[in-house]
């Protein structure tokens, strides 16, 4: 039997996800979608098999923790509508290999990308002009 918890679905809206079941008939997310009408996202945690994510031009902020512990996560584009990413926002994402951050983020927050163990490219603009403690630590 197959049992989802739904309620974490609350704290953001999704205009699309692609839904998978293993082999152990658990339930995979591997595609994520966040439509026009997010503005902030705030953690996306419980998606650990989360593997593509597209982040519309309406998103302004990434909140601290927001894809903490999406190991199967391998790369994001942050788009120009973001200013602000928060503290450990991609924690844990071990199989993050390329990020790209858009010309809207001045700073790089403490641990934003802590224990992304794969990350092997990473696009900073020059607008960038602080990387706090630790950020890819």
């Amino acid at each position: 039997m197959l049992k989802i918890n739904l309620q974490f679905l609350f704290y953001f809206q999704v205009d699309e996800i692609d839904l998978k079941l293993d082999e152990e008939n658990d339930l995979n997310i591997n595609y994520g979608y966040f439509d026009d009408t997010v503005k902030i996202i705030e953690s996306v945690s419980f998606l650990r098999s989360l593997q593509e994510v597209s982040i519309s031009s309406s998103v302004e902020s990434i909140g601290n923790y927001a894809f903490e512990g999406c190991s199967s996560l391998t790369q994001i584009l942050i788009p120009s509508s973001v200013t602000y990413i928060g503290e450990l926002a991609f924690y844990g994402c071990i199989s993050l290999v390329k990020v790209s951050i858009s010309s809207s983020i001045t700073s790089i927050n403490d641990e934003t990308f802590r224990k992304c163990i794969s990350l092997e490219q990473i696009t900073i603009p020059s607008s960038v002009k602080t990387i706090k403690s630790g950020a890819f630590r």
